[in-house]
């Protein structure tokens, strides 16, 4: 009876807050939320680089890309669908609620699916982190990449992670297909396919075999996507790469960490002056422009290693700032507000609390036993994405793995409690 009374609050409490997080959404977004004006880089919903995407679903209107983008297709498609790039955002933010919604409720099943009780607690922390807040409520692709990378993590907990061959390999098969979708959303995915390769080798239920078998399964599916638009943009643009933006960001990454120019001197400067370089009769060649772009990082990578890898290993708890700064905007809130210092304190607990409960679970041989092919993924999502992120670190860019984060941190601080609590009525009844 006591399992069921706490069941039901645990319910009840989820409901409650589930409730109240819709409904400040829905509030600020219907009082702050306007049509977007192509002059006006301060609107609600527009963040820089949303004009990006914007761009190419305007371009994408007729059914045809026009020109090469600086960004991949499947957001702008979603764009397109939902009238932003011919009016209105609201309807493809409020969209994006629902969107955040289901991938909270997906961190439950996580959660619940490894063996947490108290599964309604990993859809709380999701729902209440600032991060998906704000950038769900932004023209920003981020919300959509963490639905599809929580249902991969689902698919894994439910058939990958503890099964046969034939299982592992058609999970590992449907995994690759979603990261394949992904990519087309952003391309950071491109290499989450570490991820599951690492779990699946890591595999020993499975002979050695069957884990290759699945492995190159995965490393097929998940290219396929890539791949089939790096030839569109090579037939139809010259460029081969999946985005205008591959060598540009490559080059720019490496040029500043090594201090050889600034960021602004980077886009500004560097850039005029390769545009230049790649402009044929009054036309940027954007594959000569991406070739020059890739030829500039490796050059000053190859001369500086250390100070371009170093960076990528040590920036990871970027992930987990507060970004006070946007949660105070999403909630219409001026940076100077009486509300910031609660705000971030609570902000910092519970962003603190996720990698937390996650060292803490891996250094209990108990969690490990109960929830350790959860623990595995969450630590396999963080450390490849730090990698993939680097000094570019940062709460938005954590939105790939916090669902799966906030299911084994949360499951590992219950079972953690919940041994104190047993223990501390083992001692009353003894006392007694």
């Amino acid at each position: 009876m006591g399992t069921r009374r706490v069941l039901t609050a645990g319910r009840s409490a989820f409901t409650a807050v589930l409730a109240s997080a819709l409904a400040l959404r829905a509030a600020v977004l219907i009082s702050a939320g306007r049509p977007w004006d192509a002059g006006t880089w301060s609107a609600w919903t527009i963040d820089p680089d949303s004009h990006g995407y914007l761009a190419l679903a305007s371009d994408l209107s007729d059914g045809v890309q026009d020109s090469a983008s600086t960004r991949t297709p499947g957001y702008p498609v979603f764009l397109a669908a939902t009238g932003a790039a011919s009016g209105s955002t609201l309807p493809a933010v409020i969209l994006q609620q629902l969107v955040d919604v289901a991938t909270a409720a997906i961190a439950g099943l996580m959660a619940g699916r490894s063996g947490g009780n108290r599964w309604w607690t990993a859809s709380l922390a999701y729902l209440l982190m600032p991060a998906p807040a704000v950038y769900s409520s932004r023209i920003l692709p981020d919300c959509i990449l963490a639905l599809v990378c929580a249902v991969t993590c689902l698919v894994w907990l439910s058939a990958g992670g503890r099964s046969g061959m034939r299982v592992l390999v058609a999970a590992c098969g449907m995994i690759g297909l979603l990261l394949s979708a992904g990519t087309l959303v952003k391309p950071a995915l491109m290499f989450a396919s570490v991820v599951y390769a690492i779990l699946v080798l890591a595999n020993r239920e499975v002979a050695l075999r069957g884990r290759a078998l699945a492995v190159a399964v995965l490393l097929a599916t998940s290219s396929a996507g890539p791949l089939a638009l790096r030839f569109h943009n090579r037939v139809s643009f010259g460029l081969d790469a999946i985005s205008a933006q591959d060598g540009y960001e490559q080059a720019g990454r490496v040029w500043v960490l090594t201090g050889r120019a600034t960021q602004l001197e980077f886009l500004t400067e560097v850039k005029d002056s390769v545009d230049l370089m790649a402009t044929v009769d009054g036309t940027v060649d954007f594959g000569l422009r991406n070739r020059i772009y890739r030829e500039m990082a490796l050059s000053e990578f190859s001369e500086h290693p250390a100070e371009v890898l170093v960076p990528h290993v040590t920036s990871w708890p970027r992930f987990f700032s507060t970004g006070i700064g946007g949660t105070l905007r999403y909630m219409g809130l001026p940076p100077n507000s009486p509300l910031s210092l609660p705000l971030k304190a609570a902000g910092a607990l519970l962003y603190l609390s996720m990698p937390v409960g996650l060292i803490l679970g891996a250094l209990s041989k108990r969690i490990r036993s109960s929830i350790g092919p959860l623990l595995a993924l969450a630590g396999a999502w963080m450390a490849v994405m730090a990698l993939v992120h680097g000094p570019l670190a940062g709460p938005r860019y954590g939105l790939t793995f916090f669902p799966v984060l906030c299911a084994a941190a949360t499951a590992s601080l219950w079972l953690l409690f919940r041994r104190k609590e047993i223990a501390a009525g083992t001692n009353g009844t003894s006392a007694q």
